[in-house]
């Protein structure tokens, strides 16, 4: 997988790492991406609080 993902492509490999563990090649182009963009580092950021959040609710966490 190359490592110059987009944000679409990145906020894909976020929701994924929710439902399982990514590949090493995926686990690499995300941390890459997320490197250099701010806007899908405060998406994750938000996203993994929602999951945490509803996990909570759920009786999950």
């Amino acid at each position: 997988m190359a490592e110059d993902l987009n944000c679409r492509e990145a906020v894909r490999l976020m929701s994924l790492a929710l439902e399982r563990s990514l590949s090493p090649d995926e686990s690499t182009a995300l941390d890459v991406h997320l490197a250099e963009c701010l806007d899908c580092t405060n998406f994750q950021v938000q996203v993994r609080f929602i999951h945490r959040a509803a996990g909570r609710f759920r009786g999950d966490a």
